[in-house]
């Protein structure tokens, strides 16, 4: 168990990438700042090209919407403009006609009114004198008057006269009527197509309205797509800068080094580790450790990862008896933070627990810890894990227990123990 304050690893920001160059160490100083390992990204490299030539198509289909649309406005607001001076002259000009066909209807009206007026005399003009013809025919019947008479050829004459000028004024009459009709359905026609011509010059209106309305919300939603475009590409390239590099954020020494240009390294996976300058820290003699190294065989650690739930049990808080192993206060609760990318060696273990005998132990024998078998103990590739305790600071240790409020003493730094880590429920 190793105070966190002393001891941190190397890892990715966010996003398990490529390694293109590692430019420390073990044993090279540090520096707040320092960049430790340069990243780089295929798979976000390829998503940016897809995105930026996406840009470009959305780009590209733009232009060529929007020249078309300028095209279209163009030749509508033309057509708009012709309309909107022939249109309301057609309009003027079947006005004019219409006033003047309404004075022709007056003119007629009182022509027929005239003509009316005449028939109607000759009605009776045309009475008077048949009544007056039949006197003389009975006059002549009695042999009062001579048949060839003057008065009776005068009568018959004037018969005969105002019977002919009826007829002519009746039918002069009839087509001033036939005038009045064809004068009255003119103006109807004219009115009608005036209300058409307003109409056309309205809906040209309205569609261009419309057209520039739709025209605007679809350049205002490309628009969109393409802002969306150029900010996730802004977020892309920010996040492949930051992430693509390895930044110290300690002064220390470099105490392991984990990976080889060209490896991938997954999230949560450490390139190394940092052993931070005393002067950087603060005074943590009563500050509980919250970290656990652990050391896998490559065959169990291939099975964990990070955020796995673990249990951590300090040996000095258990009994072995009789072949087996009682804990007294259960075990510490534990979260898998990191797994080294490749197999760490004795050197770097002892780099890590102080201790060269007791790395080779770990390394001989990994965990579950035992003593080493001198007669049979062989080096072992091991993986190193991290693991976060958890804290309770309500019991005396510092720690979260599974059984108790766990001991009234406090966790060394460098307490021995042993790790479980649940890779299937």
């Amino acid at each position: 168990m190793i105070d966190p304050d002393l001891l941190f690893l190397f890892q990715p920001r966010g996003t398990g990438g490529q390694i293109l160059e590692i430019r420390i160490k073990p044993g090279d100083l540090v520096k707040v700042g320092q960049v430790i390992a340069v990243l780089d990204f295929p798979d976000l490299q390829e998503q940016l090209r897809n995105q930026q030539e996406e840009l470009a198509e959305y780009e590209a289909e733009n232009l060529a919407i929007t020249n078309a649309q300028t095209i279209r406005s163009n030749l509508q607001q033309q057509t708009l403009q012709l309309e909107s001076v022939s249109l309301p002259q057609q309009v003027a000009a079947n006005v004019k006609e219409i006033e003047a066909n309404q004075t022709k209807l007056i003119a007629v009206k009182k022509q027929s009114k005239a003509y009316q007026e005449r028939i109607a005399q000759l009605d009776d003009f045309i009475d008077l004198t048949q009544r007056r013809f039949q006197a003389y025919t009975d006059l002549v019947a009695e042999g009062a008057v001579a048949p060839l008479s003057f008065q009776i050829v005068n009568s018959e004459n004037q018969l005969q006269q105002s019977q002919n000028e009826r007829t002519n004024v009746y039918a002069q009459l009839e087509n001033l009527s036939s005038v009045e009709e064809e004068l009255a359905s003119a103006n109807i026609n004219l009115n009608a197509q005036n209300e058409n011509l307003r109409a056309q010059l309205e809906k040209l209106r309205t569609d261009s309205a419309n057209l520039r309305l739709t025209d605007l919300q679809a350049n205002v939603q490309r628009q969109n797509t393409i802002d969306n475009l150029k900010r996730d590409i802004d977020n892309l390239k920010a996040k492949i800068a930051k992430d693509s590099l390895v930044i110290s954020a300690y002064n220390g020494t470099v105490v392991t080094v984990s990976g080889n240009a060209g490896e991938y390294i997954q999230v949560g996976t450490a390139l190394g580790t940092l052993r931070v300058n005393n002067s950087e820290t603060v005074d943590n003699e009563n500050k509980p450790m919250t970290t656990a190294y652990a050391f896998f065989t490559p065959e169990d650690a291939n099975r964990i990862r990070q955020g796995m739930v673990g249990k951590v049990t300090p040996h000095l808080l258990t009994n072995r008896r009789f072949g087996g192993v009682r804990e007294e206060y259960g075990a510490i609760p534990s979260k898998v933070t990191a797994v080294s990318s490749k197999t760490v060696t004795v050197q770097e273990v002892a780099s890590i627990v102080g201790d060269s005998e007791l790395a080779d132990a770990l390394v001989q024998n990994p965990v579950p810890y035992t003593i080493p078998d001198n007669g049979r103990a062989q080096n072992l590739p091991v993986v190193q894990v991290e693991l976060e305790l958890r804290q309770n600071p309500n019991n005396p240790s510092g720690y979260e227990w599974t059984q108790s409020e766990g001991p009234d003493t406090q966790i060394v730094e460098g307490a021995l123990g042993e790790v479980r880590v649940t890779v299937q429920e």
